[in-house]
């Protein structure tokens, strides 16, 4: 049987739960409590993310979209501060 050998290294797609965590900012528990309980009021939406058996992968790119969908424009922010 040959081998296939990758040219140069290969980047990984995904994180683990804990890196994915840390990329984003928040505690590890609160990505496990957003898979496990769902969306909640008054409660974080959770991230996509895929799951292969017991394994938890979260792509870069699914947060990347995920951390601006809540991202508070400036001039939203400049508005309320204005307004005070």
């Amino acid at each position: 049987m040959e081998k296939i050998q990758a040219e140069g290294p290969i980047t990984p797609r995904g994180m683990s739960e804990e890196d994915a965590a840390r990329y984003i900012g928040v505690a590890r528990i609160s990505l496990r409590q957003g898979r496990c309980e769902g969306r909640r009021e008054n409660r974080m939406p959770p991230p996509p993310y895929i799951k292969l058996g017991r394994k938890v992968i979260y792509l870069k790119d699914d947060l990347d979209r995920w951390l601006e969908m809540y991202r508070v424009a400036l001039a939203v922010v400049l508005i309320i501060l204005t307004s005070q």
